[in-house]
């Protein structure tokens, strides 16, 4: 009986530390700026050349 009341307050312990970190990463997202990332490789063999690709987000904030 002891072992699962444990494994019950494990359970929720781990259940309260998920939440806040939830909590924690979305308050985080609200304070980041806008960011443009560029990448490339080059391409050999039958498609010779240089793939480039580009990600972008905005943000709200100026």
């Amino acid at each position: 009986m002891a072992l699962e009341e444990d494994e019950d307050k494990i359970a929720e312990m781990v259940a309260a530390g998920q939440r806040q970190w939830a909590h924690k990463s979305v308050e985080a997202f609200k304070h980041l700026r806008s960011v443009l990332a560029i990448d490339g490789t080059f391409l050999t063999g039958k498609f010779r050349g240089v793939l480039l690709t580009k990600i972008g987000t905005l943000s709200d904030r100026p």
